[in-house]
């Protein structure tokens, strides 16, 4: 397809658009004619800084070199404000004998306490609810809460039947899970993972950055008087590290500029394929975090760089498989063979 005639169609895709925290999304237009489905998931973005426009599911990409911005209208205000919710009608805390002990709230007390281990202590302190009626019936719901720990500004939910995920509309991202964490001052690690669920066994000691970790995440946790630990999921291995590389060079640039007084170590744990740190207890997790801060060499880039001895080079802690994922890649062999 000549490249003027996709610019012309990924313009008209864009339009009326508004571009917030340097994107703008819309509904692929490339998507049906590359993998045969159109597109409604708004998995076209174009980049306002560099006129790139790609997309995440057909990997087309293209810049707009020329009239880019004539077609998206550019929002100034600010997004990265967290705004109130409401708690979600229908909802209640975990907790409450009522709710523990009921035919619609009891499946999801045993399967967050029971299947995925998390004590009722830590249910409690992060208020997590159940969909009793409503829309969230039959999920967990864990809420994103203000500095306050009272005020909602969005939720993760997931179901305890099928594993669905259903998050709350329009929820800021520019805030951790957990937040208040990174205020504490102490040489105990804070770990950054994805999700919310996975914070939770090593609580309180960990945020997640309901997602992977963007830029306004590494502010943050530069920021931070603590040491910072990586712990994204298997399939992140390589965004946990590059993340670590980034917070290193940030604080350092604090220090340097005297807005940090103290560099805190920062290191990465790796986990094994197709796990993540909800699969693990909170006391592995945090024994492998301890590890990987002994061996890293995370203090600052006059300390870090001349010694770094090249790409394959891991300042890391890998944990072992548990004897599920082995037991499963067994039974997948088997079947292979």
């Amino acid at each position: 397809m000549d490249s003027s005639v996709m610019a012309g169609r990924a313009r008209r895709a864009l339009a009326g658009r508004r571009v917030r925290k340097g994107k703008a999304r819309a509904n692929c237009p490339f998507c049906l004619d590359k993998i045969g489905k159109a597109d409604d998931r708004l998995s076209l973005v174009f980049f306002a800084d560099t006129k790139r426009v790609a997309c995440y599911r057909c990997k087309t990409w293209l810049f707009l070199r020329k009239d880019g911005e004539a077609y998206v209208e550019r929002d100034e205000s600010s997004d990265n404000e967290p705004r109130p919710i409401a708690i979600p009608k229908g909802c209640y805390p975990m907790t409450h004998p009522d709710v523990r002990d009921s035919l619609s709230g009891g499946p999801g007390y045993r399967y967050l306490v029971e299947e995925r281990g998390v004590p009722i202590e830590v249910a409690a302190a992060a208020q997590i609810h159940v969909g009793v009626l409503g829309t969230l019936a039959g999920c967990v719901v864990v809420p994103i809460l203000a500095d306050d720990n009272k005020t909602w500004l969005g939720y993760v939910a997931r179901a305890w039947n099928f594993k669905a995920y259903r998050n709350a509309t329009a929820m800021t991202r520019g805030r951790f899970f957990n937040h208040t964490a990174l205020f504490v001052k102490t040489e105990v690690p804070l770990l950054v993972v994805e999700g919310c669920y996975d914070a939770l066994p090593t609580w309180p000691n960990s945020v997640a950055c309901l997602g992977k970790p963007g830029d306004h995440h590494l502010e943050l946790l530069a920021r931070c008087e603590r040491p910072v630990v990586m712990a994204l999921d298997a399939d992140a291995e390589a965004e946990g590290w590059s993340a670590a590389m980034r917070l290193i060079m940030r604080r350092d640039a604090l220090v340097r500029a005297g807005d940090v007084a103290k560099r805190h170590v920062v290191a990465c744990v790796a986990f094994p394929p197709a796990q993540d740190p909800g699969d693990f207890s909170g006391a592995e997790t945090m024994s492998a975090a301890r590890r990987a801060l002994a061996t890293s060499r995370g203090v600052g880039i006059g300390d870090l760089f001349p010694k770094w001895p090249g790409p394959g080079f891991r300042f890391d802690c890998v944990l072992p498989p548990s004897a599920e994922y082995v037991q499963a890649q067994q039974r997948t062999l088997e079947k292979t063979l």
